[in-house]
Parts: C-alpha cells; sequence; structure tokens
C-alpha cells in the first residue's frame, strides 16, 4: 500500500472523530473532521486554537482548512470525542 492510501484510509477512519492539527503559522488547533480530500484539504467543525500552555479558546463553527497549509496531523489516543 502506498502511503497516500494509508494517509487516506487512516482520515477516512477518524470522520466525526476529533484531530489535532499545526498549521504552517505554528498554531494548533483541535476539530471535528467531517470530510477531506485527495489534496488533504479539511472540513472541521467545532475548531478552537490551543495555546502554548495547552488552553483551548476562540471555537469556530466550520472551518475548511486547506491541505498545504498543515504541518502535523495528531489523532487521540481515545475515542470519546467522536460524534
Amino acid at each position: 500500500m502506498i502511503l497516500a492510501d494509508e494517509i487516506s484510509a487512516l482520515l477516512e477512519g477518524r470522520k466525526g472523530k476529533s484531530l489535532m492539527i499545526k498549521l504552517r503559522s505554528g498554531k494548533v488547533v483541535n476539530g471535528i473532521l467531517r470530510d477531506f480530500d485527495i489534496h488533504m484539504t479539511m472540513k472541521l467543525d467545532s475548531i478552537s486554537e490551543v495555546s502554548a500552555d495547552g488552553k483551548e479558546r476562540d471555537e469556530l463553527d466550520t472551518v475548511l482548512l486547506r491541505g498545504d497549509n498543515i504541518v502535523i496531523i495528531s489523532i487521540p489516543d481515545d475515542d470519546d470525542t467522536a460524534e
């Protein structure tokens, strides 16, 4: 299996669940993955920025995040955030 297929399968399994994403700007956000495309452009709900001390703030309802702005995607161990 090629890497792109593995990433796609991993993200497909995370739809409706929480992700933590580090952006090219250095900001870190949490959100619920709703959909994504082959360019890793993502539709996320309940987005909140995570400050340097780990506190969440500034929640937004729905965001389209362009894939070339993503540096790191972190998948939480617990699945209590599933919707």
